[in-house]
Parts: C-alpha cells; sequence; structure tokens
C-alpha cells in the first residue's frame, strides 16, 4: 500500500446545519486506528479535516448529480485529487483517486464501498 492510503471501513454523511459532514473510519497505511472528519460543502471551497495524518484540507465540488470531484490537500500542497460517484440506485460509493509516490510517479487508488 502506498503512503497516506487508507482504508475505510465505514463512512458517514450526516448534515451539519447547511453543511455535510463526512466521518470516516478505518485504518491507515500503517494498520494503525484512523477516524477522519471533514464537515463542508460540495462548493469549492476549502474546508478542514480533522484525524487524517496525510491531509488536513479537502475541498470538493458537484459535478453531476452523482459525482463529485475531490482535492485533498497538506498544509496547502495538493496531495490527492479524483471524483467520488454513487451509484444511480444509491447503493455503492466508488472513489478514484490520484495522488504520486516520493518519486513523484502517478498512481491511482479505486475504493469500492457498499451501502449497509
Amino acid at each position: 500500500m502506498h503512503a497516506g492510503v487508507t482504508k475505510n471501513n465505514t463512512i458517514t454523511y450526516s448534515e451539519q446545519g447547511d453543511r455535510i459532514k463526512a466521518t470516516m473510519d478505518g485504518t491507515d497505511s500503517d494498520g494503525r486506528p484512523n477516524h477522519t472528519v471533514w464537515v463542508g460543502k460540495f462548493d469549492g471551497r476549502v474546508y478542514p479535516v480533522t484525524g487524517n495524518p496525510h491531509h488536513n484540507a479537502e475541498r470538493s465540488r458537484v459535478i453531476n448529480d452523482h459525482t463529485a470531484a475531490i482535492e485533498r490537500l497538506q498544509d496547502g500542497k495538493l496531495v490527492w485529487w479524483g471524483t467520488i460517484a454513487i451509484s444511480k440506485d444509491g447503493k455503492t460509493r466508488t472513489a478514484t483517486l490520484y495522488s504520486r509516490d516520493v518519486s513523484g510517479k502517478k498512481f491511482t487508488v479505486k475504493k469500492v464501498y457498499d451501502r449497509v
């Protein structure tokens, strides 16, 4: 597994006022427990992230009814980018994310989650 890649066991979205709260629980690339929280909007602005050692802010924007573009930043520097798509039946969430390894080579991580 590449550095900075987390494995999320659960992802929960909830409303928090006029924003969305995304809570992710899983493990980091070393297998340690990880609890990450993002509260923001899909409006293209940067919002802080807590609990993730690999990025401390995210920017998301709507592409269409089922897809959002996402960028993850560490101290203002882009470290991950890609899309999150929800299937038309609402049962599957697919994150396709891109980053670069320490040598600068681009790699792709695809995470697929089923709704429980």
